[in-house]
């Protein structure tokens, strides 16, 4: 398996499928920047501080990623993101966990 470094995380884009009654081409539906964290580096460096990544991140966190940050990379055979940990935008929250969330 592939492990980043330094502040950078490895996401499987995740297609989600569009249900309508207008048949939407599949070109279209592919430009999700959605994925699931399957492997994390080890730390982010802010100033004289280091925070482990961890801190913001376990692997399998379903993330929104910046549009046009996200690194395309192979890793056997499958399509995969490496992206900083400063691209990520946002990451979804547990129902039992959404109370604890800025509203």
């Amino acid at each position: 398996m592939f492990k980043p470094i330094l502040d950078r995380i490895l996401i499987r884009p995740v297609k989600e499928k569009i249900d309508t009654l207008i048949k939407i081409p599949e070109i279209y539906q592919q430009n999700s920047n959605k994925g699931i964290v399957v492997a994390i580096g080890d730390f982010l460096s802010l100033g004289n501080q280091v925070c482990p990544l961890t801190q913001f991140l376990q692997v399998g966190d379903r993330v929104l990623v910046g549009e046009y940050n996200a690194e395309k990379i192979t890793v056997n055979g499958e399509e995969l993101w490496l992206v900083r940990i400063q691209d990520v935008r946002g990451k979804d929250i547990p129902e039992n966990e959404e109370n604890s969330a800025v509203s």
